[in-house]
């Protein structure tokens, strides 16, 4: 092969990668847009019932049901807030009280639903790296055995000496270190299901299941973490029309154990595999 062919062909991949970056961004803040867009479209229709009101500020069961399902739907609070602001702007102190009197027994509902979210989101949620942990992680395998995926990509992520960090710098290094790993895991795989599934392990499900970029991805946040002084290994698996992921992952796992055993081969020591990654 010619010498201008390799150029041609990495100026090509090199486009493509760019192309793809920014094709990316621009689908992301899209999405913010239409959320944000179908906040505000929230926020007018609640006005608009508010600006309905009767003077005597009298409530219709009709009204709180349709208040409650558009809160349901809004999922936070923040139409319904502005929505207040225009109320109280707009009528007497006494209509106000009544109406949020009538509005009682949606906000206990509201509160409620919130709190059993909360405490539902802690239950699922690693606390030293914000991502999702094991508990999420088994329960999405499970969800994962009866569906088919046209294509799927697993990532299966090991810290190298988390061990020897802990012991020479102390666990605050450590803690560090993770929680670089999960920072650049999220900025690189957006909207994807990312695991902390171990003391020193990850897992990602990236939303765009291609090989190359995701490996690309992998590679710049190897690099990155390397300009701090720290190492990872990982493997990468790809199946099409898979049913379930356990093989999947199974697969990276084995990938990831291979490129770790090269990496302390390279430095002349053994490999220290934690019985999780067995």
């Amino acid at each position: 092969m010619s010498v201008e062919i390799l150029i041609y062909t990495y100026l090509s991949i090199c486009a493509g990668m760019i192309v793809f970056n920014i094709v990316t961004v621009v689908l992301s803040r899209h999405k913010r847009l239409r959320s944000f867009s179908a906040s505000i479209r929230l926020e007018l229709r609640i006005a608009d019932e508010i600006d309905r009101l009767p003077a005597g500020g009298e409530v219709s069961p009709a009204h709180l049901r349709y208040i409650e399902r558009k809160l349901r739907r809004a999922d936070n609070m923040a139409a319904f807030d502005a929505a207040m602001e225009r109320l109280c702007l707009r009528r007497p102190a006494a209509q106000v009280r009544a109406y949020l009197t009538a509005l009682d027994g949606v906000f206990i509902a509201m509160a409620e639903r919130y709190c059993r979210r909360s405490v539902y989101a802690q239950s699922i949620t690693d606390q030293g790296t914000g991502l999702m942990n094991r508990r999420a992680y088994e329960k999405y395998l499970c969800a994962s055995e009866n569906h088919g995926f046209a294509s799927a990509v697993c990532i299966y992520i090991d810290a190298n000496g988390l061990h020897e960090i802990n012991n020479e710098r102390g666990h605050e290094a450590g803690d560090r270190m993770l929680r670089m790993m999960a920072d650049q895991l999220r900025e690189q795989f957006p909207d994807s299901k990312i695991y902390r599934i171990g003391e020193d392990e990850f897992v990602v499900f990236p939303s765009d299941a291609q090989e190359q970029p995701c490996r690309v991805r992998m590679e710049e946040i190897s690099a990155r973490l390397a300009a701090q002084g720290y190492s990872i290994s990982y493997g990468l698996a790809v199946r099409k029309e898979a049913v379930g992921l356990r093989g999947l992952v199974r697969e990276a796992d084995e990938r990831m154990l291979e490129a770790k055993h090269a990496y302390y081969a390279a430095r002349r020591r053994s490999p220290r595999i934690d019985a999780s990654a067995e």
